[in-house]
């Protein structure tokens, strides 16, 4: 479940994406999705579980840039 170590062999094999992703999965130290995932923009966040499942009653929110608006705890 090691997501970096994915991405990382994926643009090794195939090369780097042409286009600039709109979301990219943000990993904790461990491997794990981190409790928030917003868009590159940081314009809309939620929360999800360590497994990258998004956690009921956790709408996804427009953040305007402020993603520490939305608590994930």
């Amino acid at each position: 479940m090691a997501l970096k170590a994915d991405l990382l062999k994926s643009i090794l094999v195939h090369g780097a994406p042409m286009f600039q992703p709109k979301y990219v999965p943000q990993c904790d130290d461990e491997g794990y999705y981190a409790p928030m995932q917003c868009m590159m923009d940081k314009s809309k966040c939620w929360c999800v579980d360590r497994l990258g499942n998004k956690i009921k009653n956790s709408r996804e929110r427009r953040t305007r840039g402020k993603p520490e608006e939305l608590d994930c705890s």
